[in-house]
């Protein structure tokens, strides 16, 4: 069998004829949650906004640093965690703005906690972990909505129709409008941690259980001991 982490991959190995159709089974990842359900929401209007994840064309920070340098919000922050090939390049295009935080390395829990919103313009992503966990602590998102990350839409999560300078600087700016309301419902439509990892958990009980119905007896027999 093959596994997908997402509906848009299942669909792309489909096209590209990788995987045999009644081989593939698409199963949701999960990644240890702890911690991040108990982060207090935002109390405050959306200032600052996060940008988590390898520093790769992939992430399209690029265009979210150029869209947020046309914000006309002066306490607007934009805080970039991580590392990458696309660091120098990405510092360069940040400079004359000291709106803008390159932060490194730090835990997700300290990242999430540091935000007020998570923005994931990524130009493609199999499945986009961080906007679960942006999720799960109680977080805004705004997507792009590529590839995996249309398997991610939920209350709290907007999607940003154009990958355009323009649409995301009105996105980030209609963001950072929000009402207190908004922000309420985003922290208290959060996932649970327990529903997240039952997800992943029951997708793998539920192959496990068709390739032991496929298995000859002994190796079912095996597999239980």
């Amino acid at each position: 069998r093959v596994v997908a982490v997402s509906g848009a991959q299942a669909a792309w190995m489909r096209q590209k004829a990788l995987v045999r159709a009644d081989r593939l089974t698409v199963i949701s990842p999960s990644v240890l949650l702890s911690g991040l359900e108990k982060l207090d929401a935002p109390q405050q209007p959306i200032r600052r906004i996060g940008a988590l994840g390898r520093l790769h064309v992939q992430k399209g920070f690029d265009l979210l640093i150029e869209a947020f340098r046309r914000v006309e919000v002066p306490e607007a922050e934009l805080w970039i965690f991580g590392d990458g090939p696309a660091a120098a390049a990405l510092r360069e295009a940040s400079t004359g703005d000291r709106r803008i935080r390159f932060c490194g390395h730090v835990s997700k829990t300290v990242a999430l906690q540091a935000c007020d919103a998570l923005a994931m313009p990524s130009r493609w992503e199999p499945f986009g972990l961080v906007a679960q966990e942006a999720r799960v602590a109680g977080r805004m998102v705004l997507s792009s909505g590529r590839d995996g990350l249309q398997d991610q839409r939920a209350t709290g999560v907007v999607e940003v129709a154009e990958f355009t300078v323009p649409a995301w600087t009105e996105a980030l700016s209609a963001l950072m409008r929000s009402s207190p309301a908004e922000v309420l419902m985003a922290a208290q439509t959060r996932p649970t941690v327990a529903a997240v990892s039952a997800r992943c958990v029951l997708g793998w009980q539920r192959l496990i259980a068709e390739l032991c119905d496929e298995a000859p007896a002994e190796a079912t027999q095996s597999l239980a001991q």
